[in-house]
């Protein structure tokens, strides 16, 4: 279905034969304990006041990328899903510096489900990777609400991280340079107050920002920990009703400072360009590798509020590390720093065609909503401003030479600033069209150097069931 041949037209048809297919078969489809992913495990639905019911709409309430093809064979369930996303970047300008691309941002196949009830699982392989990698792969352990198991790999509860399949804008905001992609961990987490208390807690193998974590590199492991709060989550108020306000934590010690240790990761915009990376070459006769070398700490508070249509988002995350400089047979006496990045986001979001908005959840379109003539599905606008300011401490001359620092000012960024706004077209259920305008300006660490402001058009098609 997502192979390299043909992808786009199968997934496309069978789309298609999904929308169209009997009734009686998607309701013959076995409901499924969903499984809890780290992004979602402070995110979780919300139990309703006593006596109150659940309003439900044909296709609310499935996220996309759950799966719609179900199976059942005690002790095991299954539900089959997949994402796949088409993207056009175009960087626009005389002064771009690199071209536009048509490319396959996500193809993943989601197999998620459970084995004897309280054991869920999700095995999700991204075919857009090369080589092929598991995004996330984990077991949850669900006897209890308030305390479950998690083990595996994926997000870790840092930073505020919608599914991929629902994210508000293209590309995740500024502040996602500061977290790892995912991570290997073993975390406690559960719900308690009715679900007006998410928490996590547990220990990870320690990524980088900006990495996908596999095997460790060292001995040295992360805590991490996170506590997201929902007080009016049971009030008879609607518009108080979806306030959340949270906050996580990592501390860790990476790497010995040797060639060995972990390289601190590079910071991207939304059109992909490389605003700022430590050395990691020999240049000007001075040996320039930058590694891991001591503590590693991030703080975040984050805040979300939705009510109807409307919906907010915003973030504050900092990020403190210490590195060192380090060249063949050194391990732990080369020049230390610590840099202390920090970067905060705010987003906006309203659907004009009147659906709620969610963190985690699609918008409920029913049946009625489709796309045909005369009808149009659901239109959302987005707008989002976000910073990145660089540590100003990694761009400081050694000994008076500027070729020792421990990052190119002449190439590179002390601060990015982004506006970015966009719409969401949700076809239906399953299909969903995207369009971002991004411009990010970007503050050159020497200031005779000429760093050009970034405009990036992102245009995305994507399926997900």
């Amino acid at each position: 279905m997502i192979g390299p041949n043909g992808s786009v037209i199968s997934a496309t048809v069978l789309a298609a034969w999904l929308a169209t297919c009997p009734p009686t078969w998607a309701d013959a489809a076995v409901s499924v304990p969903t499984p809890t992913s780290q992004a979602e495990m402070v995110r979780e639905p919300k139990s309703l006041p006593d006596g109150q019911a659940e309003q439900t709409t044909a296709g609310q309430g499935q996220q996309p990328g759950e799966g719609v093809i179900s199976i059942l064979a005690p002790p095991l369930r299954l539900r089959i899903g997949a994402l796949l996303q088409v993207d056009g970047l175009f960087l626009l300008g005389d002064e771009a510096a690199d071209p536009s691309s048509l490319f396959i941002r996500r193809a993943r196949l989601v197999l998620k489900g459970s084995v004897f009830a309280n054991y869920e699982f999700n095995i999700t392989p991204d075919f857009a990777l090369n080589p092929v990698e598991l995004v996330d792969a984990y077991v949850n352990v669900n006897y209890l609400r308030w305390l479950q198991l998690q083990v595996g790999k994926s997000w870790l509860p840092i930073g505020l991280i919608q599914p991929e399949a629902n994210l508000l804008l293209a590309e995740r905001p500024l502040t996602i340079n500061l977290v790892s992609s995912r991570d290997v961990f073993a975390a406690l987490h559960g719900m308690v107050a009715n679900g007006a208390i998410t928490y996590a807690t547990g220990v990870a193998n320690g990524a980088q920002n900006g990495e996908r974590g596999g095997f460790d590199v060292d001995n040295h492991k992360t805590l991490f920990a996170s506590v997201f709060l929902e007080p009016f989550t049971l009030t008879a108020t609607p518009a108080l009703r979806n306030f959340g306000i949270g906050f996580s934590l990592t501390s860790g010690h990476e790497g010995d400072g040797s060639l060995n240790s972990a390289r601190p990761g590079s910071f991207r915009s939304s059109g992909r360009h490389e605003f700022f990376a430590v050395r990691n070459s020999t240049r000007a006769g001075a040996e320039n590798f930058v590694r891991a070398d001591g503590d590693h700490a991030r703080l975040n508070p984050q805040l979300t509020y939705y009510y109807g249509p409307f919906g907010i988002q915003a973030e504050y995350l900092e990020d403190v590390q210490t590195v060192a400089k380090t060249s063949p047979g050194i391990a732990g006496d080369g020049l230390r720093r610590r840099l202390r990045h920090k970067s905060a986001f705010a987003a906006v979001s309203y659907f004009v065609t009147g659906q709620n908005a969610s963190f985690i959840e699609p918008p409920p379109i029913g049946e009625r909503s489709h796309f045909v003539i005369g009808r149009w599905g659901a239109l959302e606008l987005a707008a989002r401003y976000g910073v990145l300011d660089v540590d100003d401490v990694a761009f400081a001359a050694v000994d008076g030479q500027e070729q020792s620092s421990f990052a190119d000012p002449s190439v590179y960024a002390s601060k990015a600033s982004e506006w970015t706004v966009g719409i969401n077209w949700y076809v239906n259920s399953y299909v969903r069209g995207v369009v971002n305008y991004e411009i990010t300006r970007f503050e050159a660490a020497r200031r005779e150097a000429h760093l050009p402001t970034e405009h990036a058009l992102i245009a995305r098609c994507q399926l997900a069931f």
